[in-house]
């Protein structure tokens, strides 16, 4: 999103009214002493197009040439200024809509007289710009270049004025158009205009008589399915009588179109001035009602819950306080109506405009002009948490290892018992040296030699679990078996673990006794 700061110079920025293709327009107010306060239309322009010099001079052209015409019919521009490297121009705000924005709201129902008194508006506010003329007292030639609904703007006072020349020609601009480069609106494009030929202010009447031809009819009379269609449209299609059109109105009004219209220049009238006033006469020969009053009921019955809404959102901005903090575009209410857009250039209500090269970018081309989140707080958060980490390891890791040097190291397990015959032992060698079934004794007793005869195997146990060093009692050695006997099976030891599931193993008879199998039929023999 595009960064602004929340006021420019004297003006804070209420809320946004619409965006077009040089800029975006912000309702904003400038206060005084004594509760003093009144409304404006800045105009900023676009952040991916300040660095481009041939927008920037088109941007401050229009401000220079709007700023010379002082007409109840036009729009004033009051202040130009730079801010942050973004030039913006101030315009008063009309409380209104456009054109535009009154015909798709009313596609079946318009009123013919309103629609033609707003155009004799218009058609004066478009002569006094033909009739601009400069410092030196000559004329500039100014042809406007770009008449079509989102231009005309139609204020709840009833009143229709023009806006935005930022395509305008004028004898002394600054920059010129390109060879081959077209500005304006292709379906409402004079001939000469579509074909490079040279243009004056007949150009704009031709474009004048398309508009209220498209506005009494309810239809679109060049425009096709395609930008080739719409060129064979103007330069060869018939055009038919408004009069015949879908929503037929009076008859009046053909003649009005039908010469603005003409494709020679020379066949169509000669000044808006005298287009307005054959239209004022047409007015009077309907008999229709083409009174500011019947402008004005016509737009709050169109507009009526935008102008509303509108109002809301600016009783609910002058009541709060703006800062001078910086703030995005999305951050301010958007103001424009239901179609999310308020204005065309100056005109209010009307699509984005895509009469300059730089003015057609597409969506993605702007995307990238946009400013990523701040995710340093995130960042900040995230290494003070890695951080805690890493201290809270380091300091365990002394403390665990003073812990583990207290604690005395655990005894290895004894090894298991093995079934190694061993020498007899007598009762005065019990008697005298008792023996200890620790596992260095038991150890030291399988390396004497063994001078005996072999004892039968000792079933083996399983290895202790680890416990607690515990010195067990001692007892004395039970005596040798007599050779040839099976030996009496030993109690286990307090000490010995055995395997529950385990089945205890069968003793094997001692090597040297023979086996002797009994046959059951010779018991008793």
């Amino acid at each position: 999103m595009e960064k602004l700061p929340a006021r420019i110079d004297t003006y804070e920025l209420l809320g946004k009214l619409a965006r077009g293709g040089m800029g975006t327009v912000y309702l904003a107010r400038r206060a005084g002493a004594a509760g003093f306060q009144r409304l404006f239309a800045v105009k900023v322009i676009h952040e991916h197009l300040a660095d481009s010099e041939e927008c920037v001079e088109m941007f401050l052209d229009e401000a220079r040439l709007s700023s010379r015409l002082h007409h109840s019919n036009v729009v004033p521009v009051v202040d130009v200024g730079e801010t942050a490297g973004r030039h913006y121009v101030v315009m008063d705000y009309i409380e209104g809509t456009s054109l535009g924005y009154l015909l798709k709201k009313s596609p079946d129902d318009r009123p013919a007289g309103a629609i033609a008194k707003l155009f004799a508006d218009f058609l004066d506010g478009l002569h006094a710009a033909h009739e601009l003329s400069g410092e030196d007292g000559e004329t500039l030639n100014l042809v406007h270049r770009d008449v079509s609904p989102p231009n005309v703007l139609v204020g709840v006072d009833g009143v229709g004025r023009i806006s935005d020349f930022g395509i305008a020609k004028a004898e002394e601009r600054l920059t010129t158009t390109r060879t081959g480069l077209r500005k304006g609106k292709l379906a409402f494009m004079a001939p000469e205009q579509l074909l490079d030929e040279p243009i004056d202010r007949r150009t704009d009447i031709f474009a004048a008589g398309a508009t209220l031809w498209t506005a009494l009819t309810g239809e679109q009379l060049f425009q096709g399915g395609s930008d080739a269609a719409t060129i064979n449209n103007l330069l060869s299609r018939d055009i038919p009588k408004p009069s015949e059109g879908r929503l037929a109105p009076p008859p009046a009004f053909d003649e009005v179109c039908l010469r603005a219209m003409q494709r020679d220049p020379k066949d169509r009238y000669a000044t808006a001035e005298e287009m307005a006033n054959a239209l004022r006469s047409a007015i009077d020969e309907a008999s229709v009602e083409g009174l500011a009053s019947g402008v004005s009921a016509w737009v709050k019955d169109a507009a009526g819950p935008t102008l509303a809404r509108r109002k809301e959102m600016l009783a609910k901005a002058l009541s709060e306080r703006v800062t001078d903090q910086v703030s995005d575009e999305s951050s301010l209410p958007s103001m424009g109506g239901e179609t999310g857009q308020g204005l065309s250039g100056f005109g209010f209500g009307s699509p984005e405009s895509k009469r300059t090269p730089l003015a057609t970018t597409k969506d993605a081309e702007r995307a990238s002009n946009v400013e990523p989140r701040d995710r340093r707080p995130v960042l900040w958060a995230l290494f003070v948490l890695i951080g805690a980490v890493v201290a809270f390891i380091v300091m365990r890791e002394p403390e665990s290892d003073g812990q583990q040097a207290s604690q005395p190291p655990e005894p290895a397990p004894a090894p298991p018992q093995t079934s190694a015959p061993r020498a007899p032992e007598t009762k005065d060698d019990v008697a005298s040296e008792p023996r200890s079934e620790t596992p260095s004794e038991n150890q030291a007793s399988k390396e004497e030699p063994d001078t005996a005869a072999p004892r039968a195997a000792s079933p083996p146990t399983p290895a202790p679990l680890p416990r607690p060093v515990r010195v067990p009692a001692t007892r004395p050695a039970p005596a040798p078996a007599p050779k040839g006997t099976k030996p009496p099976e030993q109690p286990p030891s307090k000490d010995s673990v055995y395997d529950d599931a385990k089945p205890e193993p069968k003793p094997s008879p001692a090597p040297d006794e023979p086996v002797i199998e009994r046959n059951p039929y010779l018991r008793g023999k």
